[in-house]
C-alpha cells in the first residue's frame, strides 16, 4: 500500500514538473513579442550575441508588433545591423528555428529597412556568404532583394 502511494506521488510529481515546463516555455514566448528589452539587450552587445539572444531576437518578431512604433523603428534597426556584423548565426539560428518564428514577419522586415542609412547591399552579401540552405538564403535574398529594387 506505501508503495502505491510513493508511485502516485511521483507520478504526480513528474506531472507537475512537466505542466510548469510547458507554462514557462509558453510564457517566455509570450513575453519576447514585440518586447523592447529584448532589442535593447542585442543592441548593446550586437558583435558578441549568443545563440540564445539571437533566438529571443528573432522570437520578439510578430504581426502584433506593427502597432508598436518603437518597437518597429528600433527592432528593424537591431536586425539589419546583427546581419551585418553577425550574418552567419543570424542564418544559423533563422534556419533553426523556422517554424517557432513568425518568419513572414522577419522576411517583410527585411523588405522594408526602416532608413535609407541602411546598407542593403553590404547586408546582401553578408547572407550570400552564409554557409545555410539555398531555400532559406533565397529566402533572406529574395526580401532584401525587394528592399534594394523599391
Amino acid at each position: 500500500m506505501k508503495e502505491i502511494r510513493l508511485h502516485i506521488q511521483i507520478f504526480m510529481m513528474m506531472s507537475l514538473v512537466t505542466s510548469l515546463n510547458v507554462f514557462a516555455q509558453n510564457f517566455e514566448k509570450d513575453t519576447l513579442k514585440c518586447n523592447i528589452k529584448v532589442i535593447l539587450e542585442i543592441s548593446e552587445q550586437v558583435e558578441t550575441i549568443s545563440d540564445l539572444q539571437m533566438e529571443r531576437l528573432l522570437k520578439a518578431y510578430g504581426k502584433e508588433c506593427s502597432n508598436n512604433v518603437e518597437f518597429s523603428e528600433f527592432s528593424n534597426e537591431i536586425l539589419f545591423k546583427t546581419i551585418q556584423k553577425q550574418p552567419e548565426l543570424f542564418c544559423n539560428i533563422f534556419e533553426k528555428i523556422k517554424s517557432e518564428i513568425e518568419l513572414e514577419v522577419i522576411l517583410l522586415e527585411l523588405e522594408t529597412p526602416i532608413h535609407d542609412l541602411i546598407n542593403m547591399k553590404f547586408t546582401r552579401r553578408q547572407i550570400e556568404k552564409t554557409r545555410i540552405s539555398d531555400d532559406i538564403k533565397n529566402l533572406l535574398l529574395n526580401s532584401i532583394d525587394k528592399a534594394i529594387n523599391n
